[in-house]
């Protein structure tokens, strides 16, 4: 499935104009490999060509993006220590935090609010990019997963990789901001405190591309 200007075009299907091979590989792509072993990263390909008007084609797994090129490019994202409790301003956006007792409350499913168990964090928190050695604690048993393995399985787009925004403890990733949070850190019936971490994205970040 390709989508193109908001709409969707299953392959052979769309603009008459434009045949399937054009969107595959037009001319100029950039193409990228992550490098990582495996099937999925022998298979995870990235294109990348810049159109006129300032606009921009992506190409990332099975979708093609066509959107207004970034007007502003930066390294990478400031490093900034969460207030705990409190609200911490980034140039990515807002959050707020607070703490509370577990009384056994409904978790909510939410994408940009998360609880964790405030029990177990013994360190500070900070919001950064992803760095090399960042890992995930996936399951029960402390099983761990490199972050560059979960994005590579979550086939997450190398522009939004440099973009997602992670609470980390060391290279120890408690929350994917926007996706999941650490297995070591739920809430279970037995927490004492919880920590209630929630983000609001700045209108401008759209804008922004980190390189």
């Amino acid at each position: 499935c390709l989508f193109f200007t908001g709409r969707c075009f299953p392959p052979g299907t769309g603009d008459p104009h434009l045949s399937e091979r054009s969107w595959m590989q037009p001319e100029g792509y950039e193409k990228r490999t992550c490098g990582t072993g495996g099937k999925a990263g022998r298979n995870a390909v990235w294109r990348r060509v810049e159109l006129p008007g300032g606009w921009e084609a992506r190409r990332s797994f099975e979708y093609l993006t066509v959107e207004k090129a970034s007007v502003q490019e930066i390294k990478s994202l400031e490093e900034i220590c969460l207030k705990i409790p409190g609200k911490t301003e980034t140039p990515y956006g807002t959050f707020e935090t607070r703490i509370f007792l577990n009384e056994n409350q409904t978790i909510p499913e939410k994408k940009y609010t998360k609880w964790l168990s405030y029990d177990k964090i013994n360190a500070d928190i900070w919001l950064r990019s992803r760095k090399s050695g960042d890992y995930l604690t996936v399951n029960r048993q402390g099983g761990r997963k490199k972050l560059k393995s979960y994005f590579t399985e979550e086939k997450i787009p190398v522009e939004e990789r440099r973009r997602t925004v992670v609470a980390a403890c060391g290279s120890e990733v408690l929350w994917v901001v926007g996706r999941r949070i650490s297995e070591a850190y739920k809430v279970e019936k037995n927490t004492r405190e919880i920590l209630e971490i929630t983000y609001k994205e700045a209108a401008s970040w759209q804008n922004i591309s980190v390189c």
